[in-house]
């Protein structure tokens, strides 16, 4: 499963990344943290919980490479609490209060607005080390 945000300005930081490869570089993989850790902490919550294995899953699978990141379960059945299954489809609730089968989609929309200020904030820190 994959899951993807699309961010306002990328244009502009990638003009500044030819240009400027190390400085945007730095603020680009800035951004991709504060993101993975901000998806982390709106999923994690929100994850059904049987025997917590799949909510303390989500942090093991934490993986920043340079200039990517990527988050989600590893338990073997986190894939398949996500998605559903012909026995326990999507249209069946989760046994938690406050908890939803969708949980790593929602963590992502829930961080969307935070995600597009991080990748705009690392675009204005770019932008203003490259004009010093």
């Amino acid at each position: 499963m994959e899951l993807k945000v699309k961010i306002d300005g990328l244009d502009k930081l990638k003009n500044a990344f030819n240009l400027y490869p190390l400085e945007s570089a730095k603020n680009i993989q800035r951004g991709i943290v504060q993101s993975i850790t901000k998806i982390e902490r709106e999923s994690v919550p929100i994850t059904p919980i049987d025997t917590s294995r799949l909510r303390e899953s989500i942090p093991l699978g934490k993986k920043i490479k340079p200039l990517t990141g990527e988050i989600g379960p590893t338990v073997d059945y986190g894939y398949w609490v996500h998605e559903g299954t012909t026995n326990w489809p999507l249209s069946m609730p989760p046994k938690n209060p406050n908890t939803v089968r969708q949980f790593m989609r929602v963590g992502l929309e829930m961080s969307e607005l935070a995600i597009q200020g991080f990748f705009n904030k690392a675009i204005e820190n770019t932008l203003n080390n490259i004009t010093r």
